[in-house]
C-alpha cells in the first residue's frame, strides 16, 4: 500500500525530496550534537565542580535550529510544487502556514519575556543574596561561599559589597578564589568595599570571603552579592529569535496566493479541511467529490465552438495604406485627354542615412553633429541597437556620463547581453568610481568574454578599490595567465599580494622605536605599488621630518592634499613644517585650511597664534590664542602661548622705553620696570602722566618726574611703538 500511497501523493519527486530532506536533517542533528559537544569541552565544561554551560551551547543550537527551519521551508515549498492534487497542494500549504503562525507566536512571547525589564529584574532580585551579622573582637569570620555563576551558565554574579556598619570597631575583607587570597582590604567605620570584575571568563570559580574584627572592638558587617541573568539570554537569544519571526512570516506571506489559488478545487479549503498525520493523506476520502468528477472523461468534452467566418487583415501600424479605388476621372471640357496628377513627396531622410552622417560626425570631432544625427535616427528606430550605442559613445566624449550610463541601459533593456554596451558600461562605471554597480557589470561580461584580458584587468582594479585584495589577485593570475608577459598586470599583481595593513603596522612599530630607515624604508615599499596611498605618504612625511629632512616632507604632505585637499592630519603637519622651516606665508595658509577643516581643533588655532608672532602681527596672534582659549578654557599649551606673547610683548615695550629715556639723568632698568609695572607702558601713557603721578612710582623722586615731564614735552617722535597688552 505504501509505494501506491507514496505515488498518489506525488509521484517520485515527492518521495525523493522527502528522503533527501530526512537524510539532510540527520546530517544537521549529528553536526548539533558535535558542535555541542566542541563548545563544552572548549568551554571547560566538567563534573568537579558540575559545571555545564548552557550560555555558551544556546546560541549555537539556536542557530542550527533557524538553519533547520530555513531547509524545511525550502523543501516544503518544492514538495506543494510536485504535488499531484490541488488538494494536497492546498493542504499542505495550509498546514505549513498554521505552524509557522505557531512558531511566530512562541519566538515572539518568549523575545518579550527575555527583554521585559521585569523579568531581569525578578531574576535578579530572586538569586541576589544579602546578609548581616556581628564579628566578635580578635575573631575571623566565614561569612560567604559563592560561585561566580550557576552550573548551568544562566546567571552570573556582577559585583559584591561589604559594608562596615558598626559604629565603631576595624573590619578586615579578604577575598579567596579556589583557595587563593586575591583581596586584602581593611575597612573602617562605615567604610565600603565593591568588587565586580570576578566574572570574567566562562571557567567555574568559586569565592570565599573572611570577615576579621579588630582586637579590641567588635564590627558589625552586611555583605550584598548581586545576581544577573547572562547577556546571552538578554541579547543573543532575542536577536536570534527576531530571525525565527522573519523567517516564519516571509513563509507565511509566500504561503498565502498558494492556498488562495488552489482553495476553490479542494476538499479541504471549508467543511472538509482537516488535520491529517505527517504523512499529509490525500489518497483518501475520493467518495467525497461529486460524480461529475468522475464522468470528466475526453469524451465528455462539450463540442468546440464554430469556426469565425474570414475577416479582413488588421492595418499594421505604421505600414503604409494602399491608395483608394478610382471608379472613374472626370472629364473637363477642352482640356483634352485628362490624366490625373499627383505631387510626389518629399524625400524623406532614410534611418541609414542619420548613422552614416552621424559617423562622419564623429570621425570629424562634430561631437554635437553626431549626436543630433544619432537622436534623429532613434526617432525613426527607437530601439535600433547600433544607434544607441553610437549615440552612448558619444555622450561619453562629451563628458555626459549620466546620459551616457542611461543610454547603454536602454540597450541591456532591449538586449541584456549585448557585449558593447556591458564593455561601454563597464568602462563608465569605473571613471564614475561606482565599484559595485561596475563589479555586477564586468561579471556579466566576462561571463560573455572570459578571455578578454583588458576586462580581467578592470576586475581587478574594480576589486582592489573594494578592498577585496584576495579577489583582485585571483583575477590578475587569470588574466596574466592569458597573457604572460604582460608587465602590468605583473606589477597589479605583486600590489594585490602586498599586505599593506601589515607593513603600515610594522612601519609605524619601527617609527615607534626610533628606527626611522626601516620605517622609511616600509612606506617606499607601499608607495611603489600604491602611489596614492595618503596613510604611507603621511608615514613617510612624518619620518622624513624627524630625519630632519623637512622639504622631502613638505613634498610628501603636499602629495597627500593633492589627492585629499581637507586631510586635516596632513594640513596641521605641513604647517607646522613650514613653520619649522620659517615660510610664513605657507604655514599661515595651511593653518588656515586647517581651522576651516577642523574648526573644533585647537591645534590649528595655537600654529596660526605662533605663526603671527613670528610674523610681528602681535594682534591677530593674541587673537588666535584667545579664541583657542574659548574652545579650551583650561589648555595648558595655550595659556603657554599666551603668556609667552604678552611677554615678548612687554619687552619689545620696555627696549622702546629704554631708548626714549635714556637722555633723561637718573633713569634705570629697575626705574623703567616700576614705571612699566604701574602701566606707564608706551611714550603714549608717559607723555599724559605728570609730575605728581610719576613721583608716586616707587623710585621715581619729584625732581626726577619733573625732568621726564619736560622731556616729553616735545613733539612724539616718528612711528608708534607695539602696545603693551592690558594689564
Amino acid at each position: 500500500m505504501k509505494p501506491y500511497q507514496e505515488m498518489l501523493e506525488g509521484g517520485y519527486h515527492l518521495v525523493r525530496i522527502r528522503n533527501l530532506k530526512r537524510a539532510i536533517f540527520l546530517f544537521v542533528v549529528i553536526f548539533m550534537v558535535v558542535g555541542w559537544a566542541f563548545i563544552w569541552w572548549s568551554g571547560n565544561a566538567g563534573f568537579k565542580p558540575l559545571y555545564a554551560p548552557l550560555d555558551a551551547v544556546f546560541p549555537w543550537l539556536m542557530i542550527m535550529l533557524l538553519a533547520m527551519v530555513a531547509t524545511s521551508i525550502s523543501f516544503r515549498d518544492l514538495e506543494i510544487k510536485y504535488a499531484k492534487r490541488d488538494g494536497q497542494k492546498f493542504l499542505m500549504a495550509n498546514n505549513s502556514q498554521k505552524r509557522a503562525m505557531w512558531t511566530i507566536i512562541v519566538a515572539t512571547t518568549l523575545m518579550v519575556i527575555l527583554l521585559l525589564p521585569p523579568t531581569s529584574g525578578f531574576v535578579s532580585s530572586e538569586l541576589s543574596q544579602t546578609k548581616a551579622g556581628r564579628v566578635d573582637a580578635g575573631t575571623t569570620l566565614t561569612v560567604s561561599d559563592f560561585s561566580n555563576q550557576d552550573f548551568l551558565g544562566l546567571t552570573k554574579v556582577e559585583w559584591f559589597r561589604v559594608t562596615n556598619t558598626g559604629a565603631t570597631g576595624q573590619l578586615h575583607v579578604r577575598i579567596f578564589k579556589d583557595g587563593s587570597k586575591i583581596q586584602d582590604t581593611p575597612l573602617s567605620y562605615r567604610g565600603e568595599f565593591q568588587s565586580a570584575g570576578y566574572n570574567e571568563g566562562d571557567v567555574m570559580q568559586t569565592f570565599s570571603m573572611t570577615l576579621e574584627a579588630g582586637s579590641t572592638e567588635s564590627a558589625d558587617y552586611e555583605i550584598i552579592i548581586h545576581v544577573r541573568m547572562s547577556s546571552v539570554l538578554t541579547l543573543w537569544i532575542p536577536v536570534i529569535l527576531v530571525f525565527f519571526i522573519g523567517l516564519n512570516a516571509a513563509w507565511v506571506i509566500h504561503l498565502m496566493p498558494i492556498k488562495k489559488k488552489y482553495a476553490s478545487a479542494s476538499i479541504y479549503s471549508f467543511e472538509y479541511d482537516q488535520e491529517v498525520d505527517k504523512g499529509e493523506q490525500v489518497y483518501s476520502r475520493y467518495d467525497i467529490r461529486s460524480k461529475a468528477e468522475g464522468a470528466s472523461e475526453a469524451g465528455d468534452l462539450p463540442p468546440p465552438p464554430e469556426m469565425a467566418p474570414d475577416l479582413p487583415p488588421l492595418p499594421v501600424p505604421g505600414a503604409e495604406m494602399p491608395p483608394p479605388p478610382v471608379d472613374h476621372v472626370p472629364f473637363l471640357p477642352g482640356a483634352g485627354t485628362q490624366v490625373e496628377k499627383v505631387a510626389p513627396p518629399e524625400p524623406a531622410k532614410e534611418f541609414d542615412v542619420f548613422i552614416e552622417d552621424g559617423s562622419q560626425c564623429f570621425t570629424n570631432g562634430d561631437l554635437e553633429g553626431a549626436l543630433k544625427n544619432f537622436d534623429s535616427a532613434l526617432v525613426l528606430e527607437p530601439a535600433n541597437i547600433t544607434a544607441m550605442l553610437a549615440r552612448g559613445t558619444v555622450l561619453v566624449k562629451l563628458a555626459k556620463e549620466k546620459e551616457a550610463l542611461d543610454a547603454f541601459n536602454k540597450v541591456l533593456a532591449v538586449e541584456s547581453q549585448n557585449e558593447k554596451a556591458l564593455h561601454s558600461k563597464s568602462r563608465l562605471l569605473i571613471d564614475l568610481q561606482q565599484w559595485g554597480d561596475a563589479a555586477r557589470t564586468l561579471d556579466a561580461y566576462l561571463q560573455l568574454k572570459p578571455a578578454d584580458v583588458e576586462a580581467l584587468g578592470w576586475k581587478g582594479d574594480v576589486l582592489m578599490a573594494l578592498g577585496r585584495r584576495n579577489d583582485a589577485a585571483l583575477t590578475y593570475e587569470t588574466a596574466l595567465n592569458l597573457q604572460p608577459d604582460n608587465a602590468g598586470l605583473k606589477t597589479k599583481l605583486e600590489r594585490a599580494r602586498l599586505d599593506v595593513p601589515s607593513i603600515l603596522s610594522r612601519a609605524m612599530m619601527s617609527t615607534a622605536s626610533g628606527n626611522y630607515d626601516g620605517a622609511l624604508a616600509l612606506y617606499e615599499e607601499i608607495l611603489r605599488y600604491e602611489p596614492s596611498n595618503t596613510r604611507a605618504l603621511a608615514g613617510k612625511a612624518g619620518v622624513l621630518r624627524r630625519l630632519g629632512r623637512r622639504e622631502e616632507a613638505i613634498a610628501a604632505l603636499d602629495a597627500v592634499l593633492s589627492i585629499e585637499q581637507d586631510n586635516p592630519s596632513a594640513l596641521l603637519e605641513r604647517a607646522k613644517l613650514h613653520l619649522e622651516e620659517g615660510h610664513l606665508t605657507e604655514a599661515l595658509d595651511s593653518a588656515e585650511k586647517f581651522i576651516e577643516v577642523s574648526p573644533a581643533d585647537v591645534r590649528g588655532l595655537i600654529i596660526k597664534g605662533d605663526t603671527l608672532g613670528e610674523m610681528d602681527r602681535f594682534d591677530e596672534a593674541r587673537v588666535a590664542y584667545k579664541q583657542a582659549l574659548t574652545i579650551e578654557m583650561d589648555n595648558p599649551e595655550t595659556k603657554g602661548r599666551l603668556d609667552h606673547l604678552d611677554a615678548r610683548i612687554a619687552g619689545i615695550a620696555q627696549g622702546l622705553l629704554s631708548r626714549e629715556l635714556d637722555e633723561v639723568k637718573g633713569i634705570g632698568p629697575a626705574k623703567i620696570r616700576a614705571l612699566y609695572e604701574v602701566g606707564l607702558k608706551t611714550v603714549d601713557d608717559l607723555r599724559k602722566a605728570t609730575a605728581d603721578e610719576l613721583s608716586l612710582v616707587k623710585g621715581i623722586s619729584k625732581k626726577l618726574a619733573e625732568d621726564i615731564v619736560q622731556h616729553f614735552k616735545g613733539p612724539p617722535a616718528e612711528g608708534t611703538p607695539p602696545q603693551a597688552p592690558p594689564a
